[in-house]
């Protein structure tokens, strides 16, 4: 097989298994973490309403200036402030396919310190 299609079957396996316990409520949502080659993003979801409450991503205006570990520092920042105005206190860490070390690990530890319960 393809090294490149059996690594994107893996990334496929690895995002259902850790969505497969994972159901966001209003109470409790549901953090969903994507990369691109060029920007992060973050979103606060409610699956029982299929809604986002909050989304927030290094493509927006006022976090474009700025790059590397201060741009993700503003980005969980950003995303941690609007949750808090949104009410949202516990939430979901959804780390999808993406594996648990360096820019997820630092979104995860970051809201934890910013006050979300994960």
């Amino acid at each position: 097989m393809n090294k490149n299609k059996q690594t994107v079957i893996m990334k496929k396996r690895r995002a259902r298994r850790t969505r497969a316990t994972l159901v966001g409520t209003a109470q409790r949502p549901r953090i969903s973490v994507h990369k691109s080659n060029t920007h992060l993003y973050i979103q606060y979801i409610n699956d029982e309403a299929q809604k986002t409450i909050v989304g927030v991503s290094t493509a927006m205006k006022d976090l474009r200036t700025t790059k590397g570990k201060d741009r993700v520092a503003r980005l969980i920042e950003t995303a941690a402030q609007r949750a808090k105005e949104n009410g949202i206190t516990t939430a979901l860490f959804d780390r999808g396919s993406y594996r648990f070390h360096g820019t997820v690990k630092t979104i995860a530890e970051g809201l934890r310190k910013s006050g979300i319960r994960i």
